[in-house]
């Protein structure tokens, strides 16, 4: 049962990408530079300082892999 837990189990990574939102009054959007995640497996994208040390996506459930040393590297070029 293991075995197929594991065989299971998908992997993949965060990508840096934009947010977008609806602005303040409902009728634009409003874009935030590298302020999203997009998930390697499902493409969902999340805010990022909502995901910043999960490691794994909400949506698909994969595991992300070497996802602290990706986030760090973000989070270096953002500084």
């Amino acid at each position: 049962m293991i075995r197929e837990e594991a065989a299971e189990m998908k992997h993949g990574r965060w990508e840096e990408v934009d947010w977008v939102e609806p602005d303040g009054h409902g009728f634009g959007t409003v874009r935030m530079p590298k302020a999203g995640l997009r998930c390697s497996q499902c493409s969902n994208v999340f805010k990022k300082e909502l995901l910043w040390k999960d490691n794994y996506c909400p949506n698909c459930g994969s595991r992300m892999d070497k996802v602290m040393e990706r986030l760090e590297e973000l989070k270096d070029a953002t500084d």
